[in-house]
């Protein structure tokens, strides 16, 4: 098994519940961590048998890009839902981050995981 972590993904997303966060899109910092069996990769060195990390990222920044989302929990989701079609990974630890949310606060995440 091999694990792929895509550390501070920054994406921008129109995401919120109150007007104010609605009128222009806000960053938000994914965390990505990918177990998967690399067998047939490390075999070919081949990128048609890995985990295209590049992809994934294009994948979650254009799923922010066009999400209208009000809660943080359900963009999670649906990037969650997205890393799940990946083939031959099992295992998916997802974070995002939203730093805007809360003056007082660095960030405010929502994590979820599969399974």
């Amino acid at each position: 098994m091999a694990i792929i972590r895509i550390h501070g993904l920054k994406v921008r997303s129109l995401i919120g519940v109150y007007e104010r966060e609605r009128l222009a899109p806000q960053w938000l910092v994914i965390h990505v961590e990918l177990e998967y069996d690399a067998s047939r990769a490390i075999a070919s060195d081949a990128l048609a048998d890995a985990v295209d990390y590049e992809a994934i990222c294009n994948r979650l920044g254009e799923l922010a890009a066009r999400s209208r989302f009000i809660l943080l929990e359900s963009f999670a989701a649906a990037a969650l839902a997205q890393l799940r079609e990946l083939p031959a990974v099992t295992r998916i630890a997802l974070r995002v981050l939203k730093p805007a949310a809360i003056p007082a606060a660095d960030a405010i995440e929502v994590a979820l995981a599969y399974p």
